[in-house]
């Protein structure tokens, strides 16, 4: 049985994933398998993947018809053997110490279950920020409830390792295109006993994305998400309290991409929804200031 098991969803991915394969070669710690899963590409995808079966002896290559990052996730797990599996995006790569890093941490915490840790942003023009990972908050309420705030840096694919038999049933949702990793650690963080590596173990490359103009697509998405994260055959009550906090958190930020793309009437909507949705926000400076801003503006 490996030790770890890397699982990367890769839709059209032939840009990037041989950036994202070369950093499993570069690895210090070798003791892993690797499933990509190719999720109905179009481009060379698969034929780059091939590529790397000698480099890569223990590469598991699957191929479906696009059912979305989720889908393909659930995929490689369910032909994992590791004891502990990794999910990397296709455009992302692991640092050469990275495995090494997070397996120390295993070793030293048997009773781990869910290790995550620092990592590297890399913008498009070259410039990295290293992200340190959040302490752990005590409890798993309170790891779900910072979670959600945005306030456990370090929770999340490519940084992130969960052990097998502990996960049980838990899988990524599928049907949904955005935020269904949102939903898979907030419930892993629910039930799992967590660690923390401080050390950086991945570079997470940040692709320009363009604004959603789609205001009620946006909203649409917001409640989809909401109902499968607190969806109480899951999760018990004092994780279900999190909801209207969570839901103005997201307003409140779709509110600010509106605004910085001059779409100020409708970032306003956000804003006044978020405050209606979640009385706190009232206690919170940068959110009032942001809603007095926006009262009375334009669009450009």
């Amino acid at each position: 049985m490996p030790f770890f098991s890397i699982i990367i969803p890769a839709y059209n991915a032939g840009r990037f994933i041989d950036r994202a394969l070369g950093s499993l070669a570069a690895q210090a710690c070798q003791d892993f398998e690797t499933i990509v899963v190719d999720d109905g590409s179009a481009d060379d995808t698969l034929m780059r993947v091939r590529g790397w079966q000698e480099r890569l002896p223990a590469l598991k290559i699957l191929s479906q018809a696009n059912a979305g990052p989720g889908a393909a996730r659930n995929a490689g797990l369910s032909r994992a053997t590791g004891r502990f599996v990794l999910f990397l995006d296709a455009d992302d790569e692991l640092l050469p110490e990275g495995l090494s890093a997070l397996r120390a941490v295993c070793e030293a915490s048997p009773e781990a279950q869910l290790v995550y840790a620092s990592y590297v942003t890399c913008k498009p023009e070259g410039k990295e920020k290293l992200r340190l990972a959040s302490a752990p908050p005590a409890g798993r309420v309170a790891r779900f409830g910072a979670y959600l705030r945005r306030q456990l840096t370090g929770v999340g694919n490519k940084h992130t390792i969960l052990r097998r038999d502990a996960l049980g049933g838990l899988r990524f949702p599928e049907g949904i295109r955005n935020n269904e990793d949102l939903v898979f650690y907030a419930h892993a963080l629910a039930r799992m006993e967590a660690q923390v590596c401080p050390k950086a173990v991945a570079r997470v490359h940040h692709r320009p994305d363009s604004l959603r103009h789609d205001l009620q697509s946006a909203m649409d998405g917001l409640a989809k998400v909401s109902d499968l994260l607190f969806d109480a055959s899951c999760l018990s009550p004092e994780f279900l309290s999190f909801r209207r906090e969570f839901e103005s958190g997201r307003l409140m930020a779709l509110g600010a991409r509106l605004a910085s793309g001059g779409l100020h009437r409708q970032a306003s909507g956000c804003y006044r929804r978020a405050f209606r949705l979640w009385p706190g926000l009232w206690c919170q400076g940068k959110a009032l200031r942001r809603l007095l801003r926006s009262l009375g503006r334009g669009d450009r």
